[in-house]
């Protein structure tokens, strides 16, 4: 489970597929998507061996046993949960069912979406157990990081091997997207990537791999800032002040040596530079021009953000149980676009209000919201909670988890999640959840397993057991998750022909009839 979790963590961020009709965000999401089906069959499977070993009733009984006694310990994966069966809810309610089930073409984020996310959430507090798992998961996210930035720098300095046509630009200057597809989805990536390469420089075992991963987190800083995103800056800043606040509340280490503050100092310094080297590239002007927009209720797109906000709230006062669907908000939209968003935006649709908390109120309602609202609290209590421990190590772990999360929740509230930060976002949450349930609550250290704790079944996960789970889980990615990627594909190729000729013609005909939810 652990080496699909990090395959994932690894190759989210990076994977591209030229030739559809959006090269980024769908194929990241299948990837999502087909890693969680293969984390789900694993555990179907040792339930269908359980069921082969004792009979499937009493696997059952014992399967539910355990995720009670979970739970019991685990009040942030309770709400995690309980956020699933929201989506599920509102995918059912939805004015659009089957688009809040496999949710919208560009960013897809409906139930299957919802699902995968608590998927991993589960996988990786089981993966919590291993005292290594999140040093694992800080060297990825690096390598990730590191490997993204490389790409932006290319695309920066105009030796990017592939031609995309559009793009984000501002102030006459392309804005780099990196190899997830927009620049402030790369942004908010990094922005959450920072606090974890940092503690990779902090945990290397050798000179070679602390300097590796302190030259990944300088140039991950500048491609950050070369993003020109408000939204990314605004996350990294939250990551700052999230770390220092849940270091200020946990256990504090052994006071630093002169020398160990002076170099602390810095290392600040350099930061501050890097960040600010934007300044000396042909991106100054509009660098200069996106610091001033930070505040700027006046900016263009500041209004229209503002705009969106308001209709999601429409959304939700007209739907104020369930929303308007899972993933549903660009299905509303028109029947909710006001004149002040057309002055600014003239003819534009989107399928996101730009605060994720605004879309889940807007598209699952006051329960959603609710329940969306809960795992942020619970997941912060957790964090609290392991940054109290006695060992100094787990409290840094738990303010870099902290601010990894305070990046991802900054950026997202003036933004969206993407497939490569919501993750990310969901396997911290795991990691940290996993590692607060095991703390005595009074003394801080591990708890040993409660008296009425029910062991875990230990059957032989039989071949047969396997392949029926593996055929089960395959034949729902088959049916739910091919067809969009294959819709893609024609697509892509269907708009790369000549307006009218046949070839366009039968290749959007054949998207519309692999996907027909798609607008």
């Amino acid at each position: 489970m652990q080496v699909i979790l990090l395959i994932l963590l690894g190759v989210t961020p990076l994977a591209f597929v030229p030739g559809g009709y959006d090269a980024f965000e769908p194929h990241k999401v299948g990837i999502v998507l087909t890693g969680a089906a293969l984390l789900a069959s694993m555990s179907l499977g040792r339930l269908f061996a359980a069921g082969l070993d004792r009979g499937f009733g009493a696997a059952l009984r014992g399967a539910a046993a355990r995720c009670y006694d979970s739970l019991r310990l685990d009040p942030a994966g309770a709400a995690v949960l309980l956020f699933l069966l929201s989506s599920a809810a509102s995918t059912i309610a939805s004015i659009r069912p089957e688009l809040s089930l496999h949710g919208s073409s560009a960013r897809p984020a409906g139930f299957l979406v919802a699902a995968a996310m608590t998927t991993l959430f589960f996988a990786s507090r089981r993966a919590s157990d291993s005292p290594r798992w999140l040093e694992r998961v800080a060297a990825v996210v690096t390598l990730a990081a590191g490997s993204a930035s490389v790409y932006a720098l290319l695309q920066l300095t105009g030796h990017d091997p592939f031609h995309w046509l559009g793009g984000a630009t501002f102030d006459g200057s392309t804005r780099v997207p990196g190899p997830l597809g927009h620049p402030n989805s790369l942004g908010a990536y990094l922005a959450m990537a920072l606090p974890l390469t940092l503690l990779t420089v902090a945990r290397a075992r050798t000179a070679a791999g602390r300097l590796a991963a302190l030259l990944v987190s300088a140039l991950a800083l500048f491609v950050l800032a070369a993003t020109l995103s408000r939204g990314a800056w605004i996350g990294a800043a939250a990551a700052g002040a999230a770390f220092l606040a849940i270091r200020a509340t946990g256990t504090r280490p052994a006071e630093a040596p002169a020398q160990t503050r002076r170099r602390r100092l810095v290392l600040l310094a350099a930061a501050a530079i890097v960040f600010l080297l934007p300044l000396a590239t042909p991106l100054g002007s509009g660098f200069v021009t996106r610091l001033k927009q930070v505040a700027d209720l006046q900016a263009p797109t500041t209004r229209s953000r503002v705009e969106l906000w308001g209709i999601a709230l429409g959304m939700m006062s007209d739907h104020p149980l369930l929303g308007v669907g899972t993933d549903a908000y660009g299905a509303a939209f028109i029947s909710y676009r006001t004149p002040a968003f057309s002055r600014i935006e003239w003819n534009a649709t989107t399928d996101r209000a730009h605060n994720e908390v605004l879309q889940i109120a807007a598209t699952q309602g006051g329960v959603g919201l609710v329940a969306a609202l809960l795992v942020g609290f619970l997941v912060l209590r957790a964090c609290l909670r392991v940054s109290r421990r006695i060992e100094p190590d787990a409290a840094t772990a738990a303010a870099v988890v902290g601010a990894s999360l305070a990046a991802w929740a900054a950026s997202s509230a003036v933004g969206f999640s993407v497939a490569a930060t919501g993750s990310l976002a969901a396997a911290l949450a795991g990691w940290v959840a996993g590692r607060s349930r095991s703390i005595e609550p009074e003394t801080g250290e591990g708890a040993a397993a409660p008296a009425n704790a029910r062991p875990a079944p230990a059957p032989a996960s039989t071949l047969a057991a396997q392949a029926a789970a593996a055929i089960l889980l395959g034949a729902i990615w088959t049916a739910l998750v091919l067809p969009s990627w294959r819709a893609s594909f024609a697509g892509g190729r269907a708009l790369a022909e000549p307006d009218s000729s046949p070839r366009r013609v039968t290749g959007l005909e054949r998207a519309v009839s692999l996907s027909p939810w798609d607008d």
